[in-house]
C-alpha cells in the first residue's frame, strides 16, 4: 500500500525515509517543511481528543516540487518510501496538487474504521529576490478522510480530516 502525509504517519516512521524515484517533470526545488495542525475532526460526533496519532500536531517532511516540461502540470514529491506523487496544476509559483488514496484506518473512530484520504496541497513557491532560485514554500495541507464503503466508523461521523499551515522548516542548528 502507498502511504500519504500525513494520515500515516505513525505507520510510515516505521519506514526508513528514502525517495520514491524520481519526481515527475522537471525539478524545481527540494525542500524541508515543517506544517503546524490549524484544524483537526469529524463533520459531526467526533471524539474530543484521539487525533493526534492520525494527524499530529507538527510535521517535518522533505519534498521536491516539480513542474511538467510542457504546459501547467506541477507534483509534489515526498521523500519518504512508498509515497505518491501530489500531482495538479501551477500557475507560475502558485502550486496546487492533490492526492486520492485508500486502505487508511481511523483507530480514533473505532477499531477498522476503513477510510479513503484526499489530500491537497495549495501554495506558493518563495524565491530569492537576488538570484530567483526556489528557497521556501508557504501553503496548506489538507487531509480529508471519508468512510470506505460498508465501514463503521462510529462514533465519527466522516468525513474527518485536518489542515496544516505549511511552511520552510527552519535550518539545523
Amino acid at each position: 500500500m502507498r502511504r500519504a502525509l500525513p494520515l500515516l504517519v505513525a505507520t510510515a516512521a516505521a519506514c526508513q525515509a528514502s525517495p520514491s524515484g524520481p519526481c515527475p517533470g522537471v525539478p524545481v526545488a527540494t525542500l524541508q517543511l515543517v506544517g503546524t495542525r490549524q484544524l483537526v475532526g469529524c463533520d459531526a460526533g467526533a471524539p474530543a481528543s484521539g487525533f493526534d496519532a492520525t494527524w499530529p500536531p507538527e510535521l517535518r517532511f522533505g519534498a521536491t516540487v516539480s513542474f511538467g516540461s510542457q504546459g501547467d502540470g506541477a507534483a509534489l514529491c515526498l521523500d519518504r518510501r512508498g509515497a505518491d506523487p501530489l500531482v495538479g496544476a501551477h500557475q507560475g509559483d502558485q502550486v496546487s496538487v492533490a492526492l486520492d488514496t485508500s486502505g487508511a484506518t481511523l483507530e480514533a473512530c473505532a477499531p477498522g474504521c476503513a477510510a479513503t484520504v484526499t489530500q491537497t496541497v495549495a501554495g506558493t513557491l518563495q524565491r530569492d529576490a537576488a538570484t530567483g532560485a526556489v528557497n521556501g514554500f508557504t501553503g496548506t495541507l489538507t487531509d480529508r478522510a471519508s468512510a470506505a464503503a460498508g465501514a463503521s466508523c462510529g462514533p465519527c461521523t466522516l468525513p474527518c480530516g485536518a489542515t496544516y499551515l505549511l511552511a520552510p522548516a527552519p535550518a539545523a542548528p
